[in-house]
Parts: structure tokens; sequence; C-alpha cells
């Protein structure tokens, strides 16, 4: 019994996701980081976990770890609260 549906072979499956192919346009501007991105929404999400915020911009990491010793900062409050749960728990 053949069945109507044929596979494309596997490398026609992920041609399109090839990365050296992709353009990636949006570029992180802080010296010495190099990493590019398809999308300016990861290339903002990779500022503000990486270096605290984005570049030229006011935003600050604001949200800061309060337990004795840590001092670590975090972008989001859900990030700290993770932290907070897998560290001070």
């Amino acid at each position: 019994m053949e069945s109507e549906y044929q596979a494309a072979p596997a490398e026609a499956q992920w041609e399109e996701f090839d990365d050296a192919t992709d353009q990636h346009p949006f570029v992180c501007p802080y010296s010495g980081c190099g990493h590019s991105f398809k999308y300016k929404y990861n290339l903002n999400v990779h500022q503000r976990k990486k270096h605290g915020g984005i570049y030229g911009s006011d935003e600050l990491v604001t949200f800061f770890c309060r337990a004795p010793n840590c001092g670590r900062s975090f972008y989001s409050r859900s990030a700290l609260s993770k932290h907070q749960s897998t560290f001070h728990q």
C-alpha cells in the first residue's frame, strides 16, 4: 500500500534553518561582544540579560537580590524570582 504523502529529503527539510545562510542584521553594539541576531527583539533581550540594559538607553537593571552577600541583579522580576527560589530557599 503506497502513501500519497512523499517526504522531502532530509537536506531540504532543514535547508531553511541553515544559520550560515541566515542574515543576522542586528549586531550587539557593546564593545567586544560580537553577537548578532535575526530579530531586534532578540538583540534587546540579549542586551538586558548579558549587559544590564539596552545600549544608549536610560533603562537600567532594576531587580536586585537582597539576600545577604549576594548582590546579583536581574533584568526582570521573573528572573529574580527564579534566582531566589533556586539559590536562597
